[in-house]
């Protein structure tokens, strides 16, 4: 097979993904659209607060579609069903548009910026579920099809991108045509990441139903089991022994640990999750994980508590506790939902 038919079958799989992912792709060209309509008086709106609230707002919409597309795909929900899910995204997506972006003076109002990716990369990371895998297919398996699917998209993106900016720095270099060049650097930028990245990125993911059999790489493996895995134990050892201290001194920790045992406790929820098909290549002590993170957590929400009952509320405590319940409820499923291989 010539390196022309992967790209051909890719293209081709633009009409596939459009129809897998409908909403997810009139998003990306509706943004377009809106972007090359204001292109004119881009310069003058580009600096002002609501248009950065809209686009980010809108680019988040985009990915909760995609959200929405690999959970519901093969699925036989009912036109009520799914018009609930799109309005519960809805009512998600109107969320992170009036209480993310609260001022109308600033796009990120103190930690705003931390809520907003953490918003976008728990979205991603929601693709992830059991419920969007298909038969056969592990976390891993998922894991590996979505980022080798990025990976080619980002390099297609950057070669059609600056291949077409080259275009015309060639043309206004050789026929001093006196272009806008940061214009159209603008619109080729926009139109490679909303109108070829989007549904090349999307047709590269196989649909449901459809079993994977290929193995996820054995370097990959090894990572997790021989890197991963004994760093995981050394965190957990460290994080106890700092407990034990605030057991003996009787005094709370800082503001930092809370940062540290989140995502401490995200890392080892991800290991646990990637290596649980290989469960029994691996010790026994890695089924009390879910156990041992319990105490932590319960520090965890102890320390922010007395932040917040000191300091009271702000959009980074949002998401700390957010997302240490999100771990919590993680950890739960994880000890009463049996993985299978």
């Amino acid at each position: 097979m010539n390196i022309i038919t992967p790209i051909r079958n890719r293209l081709q799989g633009f009409g596939r993904a459009y129809r897998r992912f409908p909403l997810t792709i009139l998003l990306a060209v509706g943004l377009f659209v809106w972007l090359i309509v204001n292109e004119y008086r881009m310069d003058q709106i580009l600096s002002q607060v609501w248009v950065g609230r809209l686009i980010s707002t809108w680019i988040y919409a985009i990915i909760l579609a995609f959200l929405i597309g690999s959970l519901t795909e093969g699925k036989s929900y009912t036109r009520l069903r799914m018009g609930l899910i799109y309005a519960i995204g809805a009512a998600i997506v109107a969320v992170v548009y009036f209480w993310v972006f609260s001022s109308d003076q600033r796009l990120f109002v103190q930690d705003g910026v931390y809520v907003y990716f953490g918003l976008i990369l728990a979205t991603l990371l929601a693709i992830f579920l059991e419920s969007s895998l298909r038969p056969g297919q592990r976390v891993p398996h998922k894991a590996l099809e979505v980022l080798t699917s990025f990976a080619w998209t980002a390099l297609f993106s950057f070669v059609i991108g600056l291949g077409s900016f080259l275009v015309f720095v060639m043309i206004d270099a050789l026929f001093d045509a006196n272009l806008r060049l940061d214009r159209f650097a603008r619109v080729i930028f926009e139109a490679t990441m909303l109108l070829f990245a989007v549904p090349f990125f999307l047709s590269g993911l196989k649909p449901s139903g459809q079993t994977l059999e290929k193995a996820y790489q054995p370097l990959f493996q090894r990572l997790l089991r021989f890197v991963c895995l004994p760093l995981a134990f050394v965190y957990t050892a460290v994080l106890y022994v700092y407990f034990a201290k605030i057991l003996i001194t009787q005094t709370w920790p800082q503001g930092l640990v809370s940062h540290l045992v989140l995502w401490y406790s995200l890392f080892v929820i991800a290991v646990y999750i990637f290596l649980r098909g290989d469960k029994d290549k691996l010790p026994k002590v890695i089924d009390y994980f879910p156990l041992a993170l319990l105490p932590l957590l319960a520090m965890m929400f102890g320390s922010i508590g007395q932040r917040i009952a000191q300091y009271g509320w702000t959009p980074n405590r949002y998401l700390v506790v957010l997302a240490g319940i999100w771990s919590l409820g993680a950890l739960i499923y994880i000890s009463l939902k049996k993985y299978s291989p």
